[in-house]
């Protein structure tokens, strides 16, 4: 029978059951040459002759051999596993009792105890499993709890939160409650005492090595403080704390952090912003980074949720709301004027290399006797339309960008009108300094194309016919209205076919 249990359930039997048939095995105080003697007889036979030596088969020995080996790797998986494995290292005594099992089985013979290095060793060798054991189960678990575990895997908070939403009416606000209260509202703040701390500190973290790639609607830094102020008051929300005015201390404190912790945001962003483009080229091979779209994309976002996680439910209470409202609108206000300023760095640079052609200048009449007499024996290119297309190019290209990486269009909008209002004002104020000057046909020539496709793009950018026609713009079409026919006449048709007039129709091809 005993035989027919050790071969026929052999795997199937769990370590308590395992455990018992060690005992079976080897009987309660018998010694190391019973017990191996028994565990022999375990397998199947035992023949006890007159002079006390008994002999086996050569199957049986390997029958033996076998069943022994199953054995060793099954209480090496019970060590292994103990923390896991039924009955969970119960009953009391139960590992030791596995160890013990373990000492007798790894034993050579019935005489010869095993030595304890080798015992050693091989305990060691579970632990190592066991180590590897938990730290695999505690990576999976940790992947698939995720961010939620960090802010609500707190036991003392989820019984808070059942015990505050007591809604029985002999229990709500009895003494037996209101105990509990007074109980955990130290917990509480405590624990938002913490979060606010590690909030503060994960913001200064993250600003530190932020990369600026888009994730969602804004950074990575922000996309995960919001996060975490969103999922901070719904848990304190979800509590129901009965005391309306503790509860309204509550409310009141996290409106607050949320202000303190938006506001940071914005002014390291804002902070960002200006360094970032600091380090970008100041001549036409500037482009628009998509870290400059992310900044702004952060200011959206911030604006958006400060509506949620700073207003308060008492109307008489949006102090929290204003501010940083008008933080964010301040800040983007700045962060536009910023971007405009290296728009208009970047056409100072183009007009101060058409400065080298004013006239009266060496280089200008030199340039010009060159030009006249290579045209005599070659066909002259146009000279200067490189730095009108790169322009050109760098505007639109830009635009582009814009229009399409920010989320806002009230911030696009506000952006084209300025950048079209200051770069027309710069070359309003170029050409007013010129004024006792007839501009060198090179320099006409540049102006008509900036000019003529800066009117056009931001007219297909939405920009108004309010903003496009003004004064300024007005004043500069004149200018090189009356410059182009006093060059047409003077040059004999040396602009090329180039002229403001493009700048008025609304079917204008590209060049």
């Amino acid at each position: 029978m005993i035989v027919s249990l050790a071969m026929d359930g052999l795997d199937s039997l769990s370590p308590l059951a395992w455990d018992a048939a060690a005992r079976r095995i080897l009987p309660c105080g018998c010694g190391e040459k019973e017990g191996i003697a028994a565990l022999g007889s375990w397998v199947g036979w035992r023949q006890q002759r007159p002079d006390g030596i008994g002999t086996v088969t050569v199957d049986e020995k390997e029958r033996f051999e076998e069943i022994k080996e199953r054995l060793r790797v099954l209480l090496e998986n019970q060590i292994t596993h103990f923390r896991y494995c039924f009955p969970f290292g119960r009953p009391e005594g139960a590992l030791k009792a596995t160890l013990s099992l373990l000492e007798r089985v790894l034993m050579k013979d019935i005489v010869t105890p095993v030595p304890q290095e080798e015992v050693k060793t091989v305990i060691r060798k579970c632990l190592e499993q066991a180590a590897l054991v938990n730290y695999t189960r505690l990576s999976e678990y940790a992947k698939i709890e995720g961010k939620k575990r960090e802010m609500y895997e707190h036991p003392v908070f989820c019984l808070a939160s059942q015990v505050m939403d007591l809604t029985i009416h002999n229990l709500c606000n009895g003494k037996f409650h209101k105990h509990l209260q007074d109980l955990f509202a130290p917990l509480v703040v405590r624990y938002v005492d913490l979060m606010e701390s590690s909030i503060a500190q994960s913001i200064h973290r993250g600003f530190e090595r932020e990369s600026w790639e888009p994730v969602n609607n804004g950074s990575g830094t922000s996309e995960d403080m919001f996060w975490k102020l969103d999922a901070l008051q719904t848990f304190i929300r979800d509590l129901h704390w009965p005391e309306e005015e503790f509860g309204k201390h509550l409310e009141q404190r996290l409106k607050l952090m949320a202000s303190d912790m938006i506001e940071s945001c914005v002014k390291r962003t804002r902070i960002a912003f200006e360094v970032k483009l600091q380090k970008t080229s100041r001549s036409t091979d500037f482009r628009v980074p998509q870290s400059i779209c992310t900044m702004f994309n952060v200011m959206v976002d911030a604006k958006a949720q400060s509506t949620k996680l700073c207003s308060m439910e008492m109307g008489q209470e949006h102090q929290y709301h204003s501010k940083i409202d008008e933080l964010i609108e301040e800040t983007v206000k700045e962060m536009i004027t910023l971007l405009v300023a290296k728009f208009v760095t970047i056409l100072e640079g183009v007009l101060a290399k058409l400065s080298r052609y004013d006239e009266g200048t060496l280089f200008s009449s030199f340039l010009s006797f060159t030009v006249k007499a290579a045209s005599k024996y070659v066909d002259v290119p146009k000279p200067g339309m490189d730095v009108a297309d790169a322009y050109v190019t760098f505007v639109r290209h830009s635009q582009d960008v814009l229009r399409d990486k920010v989320n806002e269009e009230m911030y696009i909008e506000r952006l084209f009108d300025q950048w079209y209002t200051s770069s027309m004002n710069v070359v309003c104020t170029w050409l007013t300094d010129r004024m006792d000057l007839q501009l060198h046909i090179y320099q006409l020539k540049t102006l008509i194309r900036i000019v003529k496709k800066t009117y056009r793009d931001f007219r297909l950018q939405g920009v108004l016919d309010s903003t496009l026609n003004s004064k300024t713009y007005e004043t500069i079409r004149n200018r090189l209205t009356v410059e182009e026919a006093t060059a047409s006449v003077s040059e004999g048709g040396g602009l090329q076919g180039i002229t403001m007039k493009d700048s008025d129709e609304e079917d204008e091809e590209d060049d």
